[in-house]
């Protein structure tokens, strides 16, 4: 609870057009403060999309001193695509104490009903709610880094070179999943 009070106090910080609705929606219709980051690796757990979202905007202040309203918008809201995409299932695994199977949680992927890359989604998505600069499009489209197809390279080359940010929001991603989130 404690992170998802800073996420909002943050996210309320920034001055734009839209940001009231958009903190609305996340609070009041959408699953963001209950779901998690991912199925089976960093913040696989419920609130993990929070958390990592906002350590994702933590460690990007630490990585660039800017805490601006395009960090927090980018970092806050680079994975809003997974809202909804996980949902609770279970695997059976064997009990190496007892031998025997048993039922055991587990986030499974879920098809949220728009086919579209990961970056590009939450991009969209966010155009509902609130405008966004060239830098924070590239940011968000980008963050995953060169977990890309590697025919998009030069591409994701070109948006480092242009800004920065781009790289170092992997960066932030990249510490938050493999430091924090596991």
């Amino acid at each position: 609870m404690e992170i998802e009070k800073a996420f909002i106090e943050t996210l309320a910080k920034v001055n734009r057009p839209g940001i009231p609705e958009l903190i609305k929606y996340l609070l009041e219709e959408s699953t963001f403060f209950t779901d998690p980051a991912s199925a089976r690796f960093h913040g696989n757990w419920e609130g993990g999309l929070c958390a990592h979202s906002y350590r994702v905007y933590q460690e990007f202040v630490k990585l660039t001193g800017r805490d601006d309203d395009t960090a927090k918008v980018a970092c806050l809201l680079h994975d809003v695509c997974k809202i909804g995409t996980y949902k609770l299932g279970s695997k059976n695994v064997k009990n190496p104490d007892t031998g025997k199977w048993e039922s055991v949680p587990q986030y499974e992927n879920q098809s949220n009903g728009f086919p579209c890359g990961h970056g590009e989604k939450s991009v969209i998505f966010l155009f509902k709610y609130i405008p966004l600069t060239e830098e924070e499009i590239l940011m968000i489209r980008w963050h995953m880094g060169p977990y890309e197809s590697k025919e998009c390279w030069r591409d994701l080359q070109e948006a480092q070179k242009k800004y920065p940010s781009v790289l170092y929001i992997h960066f932030a991603d990249m510490i938050s999943s493999t430091f924090y989130d596991v």
